[in-house]
């Protein structure tokens, strides 16, 4: 009796072969059946085997069992094979006896994840939105915002040194959809937490933003060195040289409101509108 292609395998895995033949053929001659039993594929589903009676066979839960550790053995590689066979040893006291079992499944899992993950797999919740995604409604503690907050910090984001063409983002465009979206009104949620009055600043915290915005001398020379050598393009020269629009303007005067100036800032926005009046002149 012949079940599978032989020429292929190996010494190893065509004496388990045999072993398989028997176990299949003494289920079909034999006189008593047992009080409890189970139907087999012969040639596994996995493996293009159908429900057909030719393909069945009843056996005995023992004997189904060391039936799917055979196919195993013959098909070390197939993953189907290998979790239908650990699905079988679920809830059994003594899975130490089964440990080669197990570790097969845990390669063929990790094999398989490899392969989902090449192929664009981005996890259970991928294109799951809204009620549709198990996490919807659930919030996160404070403790839980923390841990990822900081697991995300500096050089452990994924995206951390990925500039311009390394970027997965680069040279994408949002759709006008996208766009819309974005532009759309904002929840009501997020409607009271933007309505919500800004605590005034102590004076230390004044301080301290002001000190935050003055370069030391070293930021200065790096930021120099940085700098040392770089040539604007024209595109770039022509967009510095454009004019702000009247509305720009507007802004910045409001914004400028009640801003008190240092005898040096007021000395040095004097030279530039001179400079700019005699740019004019020249041109």
């Amino acid at each position: 009796m012949e079940i599978f292609n032989i020429s292929d395998m190996s010494e190893n895995q065509k004496k388990y072969l045999k072993h398989y033949h028997r176990l299949v053929e003494r289920s079909l001659v034999r006189d008593e059946i047992p009080a409890i039993v189970e139907k087999h594929h012969i040639i596994p589903k996995c493996m293009g085997g159908v429900d057909a009676e030719n393909n069945l066979v009843t056996l005995s839960p023992a004997e189904h069992y060391v039936a799917h550790q055979l196919l195993v053995k013959i098909f070390p590689t197939n993953r189907k094979l290998i979790f239908a066979a650990t699905m079988m040893i679920k809830g059994r006291k003594s899975n130490k006896h089964y440990s080669w079992l197990v570790e097969l499944k845990r390669k063929a899992q990790s094999e398989e994840m490899k392969l989902r993950i090449a192929n664009g797999w981005k996890g259970p919740t991928e294109g799951k939105f809204g009620p549709d995604n198990p996490n919807f409604g659930k919030k996160r503690t404070g403790e839980q915002r923390k841990r990822i907050s900081e697991s995300l910090k500096g050089d452990k984001h994924p995206m951390f040194g990925l500039r311009g063409e390394n970027n997965p983002n680069f040279g994408k465009k949002l759709s006008e959809e996208h766009k819309a979206k974005l532009r759309g009104p904002k929840s009501e949620e997020h409607k009271i937490k933007l309505r919500k009055p800004k605590m005034p600043k102590t004076a230390e915290r004044k301080e301290q933003l002001k000190s935050s915005y003055i370069r030391t001398e070293e930021q200065r020379k790096n930021l120099s060195n940085s700098l040392t050598g770089r040539k604007l393009s024209e595109e770039h020269k022509a967009k510095l040289r454009r004019p702000a629009s009247e509305e720009a303007r507007k802004k910045m005067s409001q914004s400028r409101k009640g801003t008190a100036f240092s005898p040096e800032h007021r000395q040095s926005l004097r030279e530039a509108a001179a400079r700019r009046r005699l740019a004019k002149l020249e041109v």
